[in-house]
């Protein structure tokens, strides 16, 4: 039998992990809090993600116009909290890209490195994913600049 953590001590993790990027994303511009529900679903099914634990594990879930969209389980609390986060480092690092644009530059470059830079904040592990999904986009949609 496995044993998780409660959906509140799921919810404090994540939290915590999130602050720590919290005053690079400030000192850049872009901080966003986060605005996830600790629940099994969102109030009413209302648009937004949710996050919960149970007794099959950790939950990641996005409603979109009524519609589940996105139903992730795994058992793997950095699993759980790269789900949970990435949606939020990728706008923030978009927003960063936007304000920052080098006029005649791949727009992702700029963008893709304030990802990094902000996984790295909270561990190598967040890194290394992030590298092969950047990776796996560029195999397909190489920089144009």
């Amino acid at each position: 039998m496995n044993n998780y953590i409660s959906t509140q001590e799921l919810e404090r993790h994540i939290r915590t992990v999130y602050a720590k990027i919290e005053p690079y994303a400030k000192m850049d511009g872009v901080y966003k809090p986060l605005d996830d529900f600790f629940d099994v679903g969102t109030p009413g099914g209302q648009d937004g993600s949710f996050c919960y634990s149970d007794e099959e594990g950790y939950h990641f879930g996005v409603n979109e116009r009524g519609v589940l969209r996105t139903n992730i389980t795994t058992q793997n609390m950095d699993d759980i909290t790269y789900q949970l986060l990435q949606s939020d480092i990728f706008w923030m690092s978009f927003e960063y890209e936007r304000k920052n644009r080098v006029e005649g530059q791949d727009n992702r470059r700029i963008m893709f490195d304030k990802m990094l830079q902000y996984w790295s904040v909270i561990g190598e592990y967040y890194v290394e994913r992030e590298r092969k999904k950047i990776s796996e986009a560029l195999k397909n949609n190489p920089f144009m600049d």
